[in-house]
C-alpha cells in the first residue's frame, strides 16, 4: 500500500496506475460504499423508530386523558301509570332539589331567630347556625355580629322570654336557583302571655360546595351553605 501511494503521488496520470492495484481500490470502494449505505440505513430506522415511539407516548397519555375526562349526565324519566314516558329531562350535575334548599334555609332561619329557655338546646342551634354559613363570607360576619346585639341565651334569661318563628313562605328569585327570599312571623312569649308579634323578609344567596372531609359531611351533607343575607321588619305592608 505504500508502494501504491508513493506512485499515485509521483504519477497523477491515472493510466499509469499498475492493473494489479485497479482491484484493491475497487475492492475498497465496494465495501466503502456497501458499509456507509448500510449505516445510513440503521441511521435513518433508528430516527423512525424514535418518532413512532413519541407518537405511541402521546397516544397512551391521550387515551389516559380523555378516559378520565368522560362525564356521564343522568336523565329523570317520568312515566304515566301505564308505564309511558312523559317527560325525559337531563339532571343538572351540581344541582340541589329545591326542597332540600328550602328545608335549609328553613332551619337556618328557625336556628338563629328562635329563643329558647334550654340553653343546651340553644347551644345545638346555634351551632347549626354557623356550620350553615360559608366561611370567611359577609353571612358568616353578619352571623356574628348579630349574635353579639342579640344573645339568645342572655335574652331568655334577662328577659325570661322564648322567641318562635313560624315560616310562611321560602321561593327562588330568578332562574339561578342562588338567591332566595323568605317570609316569616316571630312571636316573643313570656310566662305563655304574647309579648310581640312581628313580620320578617328576608333575602339569601346560597352556594354549594361539595364536602370532600368526613366531618364536613357530618355537618353539611349537601354542601349548601349561605354567603350573603339580608333581613328586614315589614310594618303593615312597608319595610323599614
Amino acid at each position: 500500500m505504500e508502494v501504491l501511494k508513493i506512485f499515485y503521488k509521483n504519477n497523477k496520470d491515472t493510466s499509469l496506475v499498475p492493473e494489479k492495484a485497479s482491484p484493491f481500490i475497487a475492492g475498497m470502494e465496494e465495501y466503502m460504499e456497501r458499509y456507509g449505505n448500510l449505516t445510513r440505513i440503521a441511521s435513518t430506522w433508528r430516527r423512525i423508530s424514535f418518532i413512532l415511539a413519541l407518537v405511541c407516548v402521546g397516544c397512551v397519555i391521550w387515551v389516559i386523558t380523555t378516559a378520565s375526562n368522560v362525564k356521564s349526565i343522568p336523565y329523570i324519566v317520568e312515566v304515566d301509570r301505564h308505564g309511558y314516558e312523559i317527560a325525559i329531562k337531563p339532571v343538572k350535575p351540581s344541582g340541589v332539589d329545591d326542597r332540600l334548599i328550602i328545608s335549609r334555609l328553613g332551619r337556618f332561619i328557625a336556628n338563629i331567630r328562635t329563643v329558647l329557655n334550654d340553653d343546651t338546646a340553644q347551644v345545638i342551634y346555634i351551632d347549626f347556625v354557623y356550620k350553615s354559613v360559608a366561611a370567611n363570607s359577609a353571612a358568616s360576619r353578619k352571623v356574628m355580629d348579630y349574635y353579639q346585639q342579640n344573645n339568645p341565651l342572655h335574652i331568655s334569661v334577662s328577659e325570661k322570654a322564648t322567641v318562635i318563628v313560624k315560616l310562611k313562605s321560602i321561593l327562588p328569585l330568578g332562574d339561578s336557583g342562588k338567591t332566595w327570599r323568605a317570609e316569616w312571623e316571630e312571636e316573643k312569649i313570656s310566662k305563655e302571655n304574647l309579648i310581640s308579634s312581628k313580620s320578617f323578609t328576608g333575602i339569601f344567596e346560597i352556594k354549594l360546595v361539595p364536602p370532600t372531609k368526613m366531618q364536613e359531611i357530618l355537618d353539611n351533607p349537601l354542601g349548601l351553605f349561605i354567603s350573603d343575607f339580608n333581613i328586614t321588619e315589614e310594618f303593615q305592608g312597608s319595610r323599614r
